[in-house]
């Protein structure tokens, strides 16, 4: 009897779960081309010899190159990716956007759905499935996950790729295994590649570098090697500089430093790749998609409050005494009483949250799915979990899931509450009698 009441919880989660997958079916029907078009177009730019991070439509290109979110007066495009991504999506990038999108949702949901299950076999009493399904569940009524859903994001998946890694060396801490040593080092190597301050979330591994080596010299060796292959190979050498190029005139933009040009005007397609735009607009215009648009960045916030911008230089210092400060207590706090392989991990996303919030490129709504692995390492090691880390993960939930946005800052305050959880559960929680399995 005592269960009985778990166990409706768990009924009404698996409830809230098909409501929420009739919603994102809806949100994918009407998504249109979304922000993963803008990388699909970097791809076929790049297959084409045309740099993508400056290309603008004109009247008579190709509508294989055509993005209507990059008809902006600005004198830079809107693919933001890094030239290691877009090698990646050139061998899928002749095929239609519409089965492009069709494919990332189907495949973002079975990842979802794996995730979930995994979470939930790892727990061990009712109790704790029951909470964990509902708290989970409830992230995809996040506007993140809306967001994510409606623009055909990939942020989530790339927070994946981290959680692989974390479960890899999880399994390698109670059975040495080289091979998953290995898969691990080149997890991590894509994930720098993918997106430079991924740096931030792999960096506190290193205090266990004594027990994964391999996965350390594997990441470095590769990214070592790439690097090498960038340096010779020009066209490569190119595509990577005016990237970075690219990326200082974007972060510019935190300054109040906008690039603009005089662009051709915006061309109107009904359709587009298999995408019918018209009916799609019918359909938003009977039953529209609501979200939280809010872009949580500290030079927002600072410019909100003085209605000033604020130095890069001094962003960045804020951003790195932050982060390197938060390493050095870790290294600090580990020779005193080491922290768990779990504690390392959920360090790692705090590092690059911190990172991301303090640095001077546009965060919009969708990055906050990459916080949803957090909770899921959270739940794993549901026992270690204070009360502290529970206040907090409550109040970002309310902020999250809240119908009314009651603060012009609210997606941003959930976003910290869940930072605090985190920093909670790294250097208060480690009370437990149970020994980590590096130790």
């Amino acid at each position: 009897m005592q269960n009985a009441k778990w166990y409706a919880l768990i009924i009404f989660g698996l409830i809230l779960y098909g409501v929420a997958l009739y919603q994102n079916a809806y949100l994918a029907k009407v998504s249109g081309p979304g922000d993963l078009r803008n990388r699909i177009v970097g791809a076929r730019l790049l297959r084409d010899g045309i740099n993508p991070y400056t290309y603008k439509h004109h009247n008579g290109d190709s509508s294989q190159y055509f993005d209507a979110q990059n008809c902006t007066t600005e004198a830079i495009s809107n693919v933001t990716v890094s030239p290691f991504l877009l090698k990646l999506l050139k061998p899928i990038c002749h095929k239609p956007q519409s089965w492009l999108n069709n494919a990332l949702y189907i495949f973002m949901q079975i990842l979802f759905c794996a995730l979930l299950i995994l979470v939930l076999l790892k727990l061990q009493t009712i109790k704790q499935k029951a909470i964990a399904l509902i708290i989970l569940v409830s992230t995809l009524f996040w506007d993140a996950w809306i967001m994510h859903i409606y623009n055909t994001q990939t942020y989530f998946l790339f927070a994946l790729i981290f959680f692989a890694i974390y479960k890899l060396l999880d399994a390698v801490a109670t059975k040495p295994n080289l091979p998953k040593q290995i898969i691990a080092g080149f997890l991590m190597a894509l994930m720098v590649l993918l997106k430079l301050n991924f740096c931030f979330l792999l960096l506190p591994f290193i205090i266990y570098y004594k027990k994964i080596w391999p996965s350390i010299i594997t990441a470095t060796t590769c990214v070592v090697l790439y690097i090498g292959i960038v340096f010779t190979h020009n066209y490569t050498k190119q595509v990577w500089q005016q990237y970075f190029s690219y990326l200082k005139i974007y972060a510019a933009q935190a300054e109040g430093k906008w690039s603009l040009a005089n662009n051709d005007p915006c061309v109107e397609y009904t359709s587009l790749e298999g995408i019918n735009i018209t009916q799609l607009l019918q359909q938003l215009k009977e039953k529209p998609v609501n979200f939280n648009i809010e872009t949580a960045n500290f030079f927002n916030i600072y410019w909100f409050i003085t209605n000033k911008s604020i130095d890069r230089k001094i962003l960045a210092a804020i951003m790195f005494t932050l982060v390197l400060s938060l390493f050095a207590f870790a290294i600090f706090k580990n020779k005193k009483n080491p922290l768990q392989l779990y504690q390392i991990a959920l360090l790692g996303i705090c590092m690059y949250l911190i990172s991301d919030f303090y640095g001077p490129i546009f965060r919009h709504p969708y990055y906050a799915t990459q916080w949803i692995i957090g909770l899921a390492i959270m739940l794993i090691n549901f026992k270690q979990i204070s009360k502290f880390s529970w206040v907090f993960v409550v109040l970002a939930s309310l902020c999250y899931l809240s119908p009314v946005v009651f603060c012009k800052i609210q997606l941003t305050l959930a976003e910290q509450f869940l930072l605090i959880a985190m920093l909670c559960m790294v250097f208060i929680d480690n009370k437990s009698k149970e020994l980590s399995n590096f130790q």
